[in-house]
């Protein structure tokens, strides 16, 4: 839902600022959907890991899960040169 929000924005190149909105409205709700999937479904992996193992090791598991995430945002952030290839100009 979101990706094809974010493709249909991509294509119209709207100058119609509602219509911006209404798309990227949708696309950040099919992330906010994503990301809640992501973190119901951790809860699922550290009762699966205790049945497993016997032992409850939920912060192990939350904390290994969130470094993947920072480690995932690091490694966009230092190969990410996006704007600057696209022609933006900051501050």
């Amino acid at each position: 839902m979101g990706a094809i929000a974010l493709i249909a924005a991509f294509i119209l190149h709207t100058k119609n600022v509602w219509v911006f909105v209404a798309l990227y409205l949708i696309s950040s709700l099919g992330t906010a959907i994503f990301n809640l999937v992501c973190w119901a479904m951790i809860t699922d992996v550290i009762d699966d890991a205790e049945v497993r193992t016997g032992k409850r090791s939920d912060g192990t598991i939350y904390a290994v899960y969130s470094f993947a995430r920072k480690l995932g945002h690091m490694w966009w952030a230092l190969r990410s040169e996006e704007p600057t290839t696209y022609g933006y100009v900051g501050l």
